[in-house]
């Protein structure tokens, strides 16, 4: 039988070639029933054992179903706002890679956190492309620069047109 800790190894193996990815991943020390997955301080799964049919399981919650939709794991009855899946090995759990590879990026791409700053070492090469080049995407949300580059404010560069804060 598979433990909460080779489902959970086995979920963070499959974004370990994201960027700072420990960083951003933790999860619950285990409860009675269930261990609590978190990317970028959001759950994002449960693993749980059912023992009336001696099989663990992961639980998602209902709001990130549509990530799990391309699994061919088959589900179990739903709980309250989560489905769930068996899972009987760790074959089971690579049914799930894609969707969990899905749902981290979904939610790296969103996350902020509130350690703004103004810009970084790529602030002139952003204003040449007019829009932010940092590939860490996690960083990259944090920067206030980016939010006047997408609000087409250049203040640096070939493409200034911004001078003391007023639009030329």
């Amino acid at each position: 039988m598979i433990t909460q800790d080779e489902i959970y190894n086995t979920v963070i193996s499959f974004i370990k070639d994201n960027h700072d990815y420990s960083k951003w991943i933790s999860r619950t020390d285990p409860k009675k029933d269930h261990v609590g997955i978190y990317f970028f301080k959001t759950l994002v799964a449960k693993i749980n054992f059912l023992k009336s049919f001696n099989v663990s399981y992961i639980s998602i919650p209902i709001k990130h179903s549509n990530h799990f939709k391309t699994s061919s794991l088959t589900q179990l009855k739903p709980v309250k706002d989560f489905i769930r899946f068996p899972i009987y090995d760790i074959q089971s759990i690579y049914q799930l890679k894609e969707c969990f590879m899905s749902l981290y990026s979904l939610l790296e791409s969103e996350y902020r956190d509130d350690d703004f700053f103004g810009c970084c070492h790529l602030y002139e090469q952003c204003s040449d492309a007019k829009h932010c080049l940092q590939e860490n995407v996690v960083f990259s949300n944090r920067c206030w620069y980016k939010s006047h580059l997408i609000n087409g404010r250049i203040f640096y560069g070939v493409n200034t047109n911004v001078n003391g804060g007023i639009y030329q």
